[in-house]
């Protein structure tokens, strides 16, 4: 039985070396993603489609949708993200060869069927709903729980302020 050999490099910042940037400490989560879309999955014949999947669903998908709890979902703001999602999937999955030969990119239907229609809006509007149970189980000495449950007993004035 063999055993786990260390990897070539010790410190991250050579992993990072490796990978053909130099990232500082102040940019290094926004670098990280970018190395890893751009490095990582762009064709590279290394890593198995099912490991990049998995890279996309644990380090740059968290990375973007953290604290998405408290947005404001608003119509451009679901669509960059969804932007956003498919085309880090075309460049997990691929193009698509028809019979003819010619390639094409999977289009949006043959995508959310690939990720069982859990997109990242879906995954936004799932931690909102888990974080909306947990404010509930708070007890209600909680500053949370108060601001959650608080109801103003005053009118708003008609018309616009002035």
């Amino acid at each position: 039985m063999g055993s786990i050999r260390p990897l070539p490099f010790g410190h991250p910042n050579k992993f990072l070396v490796l990978l053909g940037r130099h990232c500082s400490t102040q940019n290094l989560v926004a670098q990280t993603v970018y190395i890893l879309q751009r490095r990582v999955h762009n064709g590279s014949k290394l890593i198995t489609r099912k490991t990049k999947e998995r890279l996309y669903h644990t380090v740059i998908r968290p990375i973007v949708v953290y604290g998405s709890e408290c947005w404001v979902l608003t119509e451009n703001i679901k669509q960059k993200l969804l932007v956003f999602e498919r085309r880090s999937l075309r460049i997990i999955f691929g193009p698509t060869q028809k019979t003819n030969g010619e390639w094409r990119q999977k289009t949006n239907e043959v995508l959310e069927k690939l990720i069982n229609h859990e997109n990242i809006v879906r995954h936004i509007k799932s931690k909102r709903l888990s974080w909306v149970g947990h404010v509930e189980r708070m007890p209600d000495e909680r500053v949370v729980k108060s601001i959650y449950k608080w109801k103003s007993h005053a009118a708003r004035p008609k018309g616009r302020p002035r």
